[in-house]
């Protein structure tokens, strides 16, 4: 494993967090005391109590930085591409439906049916983040992927799927239990991953 590649990349995560939170702030979307301050949103959810950013943090980044700094992926096959636009396909049609949601339930990455710049900066880190776990389970790698790497990646995936929608609030984890459609999500990514 190359260090020098792995801290880089796993600050470079961080920073792009950080810099999601610095654009929610300005937005008054940073924390619950501020959105009801500044916007009188009590119904919506703060930056600061995403799961999804603290996964970023602690999970995509670290995870992203072992991949790239463990594996050389040829980035320009015609693979690689495929699974880019795929992903970016992916990510276009889940921000939409994000925004959407985002006119009922405000939050720091989408209101008023907008994404946000911390929105779209999380967008950049999502598709990053996802074309290079792709890259790891789909395609050839040099040296080959360990089945050792398999099973730890996979295993460090799988909280990370709830973590990706839940938000650390009381009213969050109240509602979690009539979610379905966000229980059959994380079924099916938990499922394809150990698949």
């Amino acid at each position: 494993m190359n260090l020098q590649v792995f801290w880089s990349i796993w600050i470079l995560g961080i920073a792009l967090v950080i810099l999601q939170g610095f654009f929610a702030y300005r937005d008054g979307y940073f924390t619950q005391r501020q959105m009801r301050c500044t916007h009188g949103i009590v119904s919506g959810w703060a930056f600061i109590e995403h799961g999804g950013m603290w996964a970023d943090v602690f999970i995509v980044s670290p995870l992203v930085a072992f991949i790239v700094s463990r594996y050389d992926f040829n980035y320009t096959a015609w693979y690689s591409w495929v699974l880019l636009i795929a992903d970016i396909a992916l990510s276009i049609f889940a921000g939409r439906a994000y925004a959407e949601a985002g006119k009922k339930t405000p939050e720091a990455h989408t209101h008023h049916g907008k994404t946000t710049v911390a929105g779209w900066i999380h967008g950049f880190f999502a598709v990053v983040g996802i074309w290079i776990v792709a890259l790891f389970f789909l395609t050839p790698a040099r040296p080959p992927v360990s089945v050792t790497d398999l099973l730890i990646v996979a295993g460090i995936l799988t909280p990370f799927f709830v973590l990706g929608i839940m938000k650390f609030n009381r009213r969050w984890f109240q509602n979690f239990a009539n979610d379905k459609f966000g229980q059959y999500l994380n079924l099916i990514l938990t499922s394809a991953v150990w698949i």
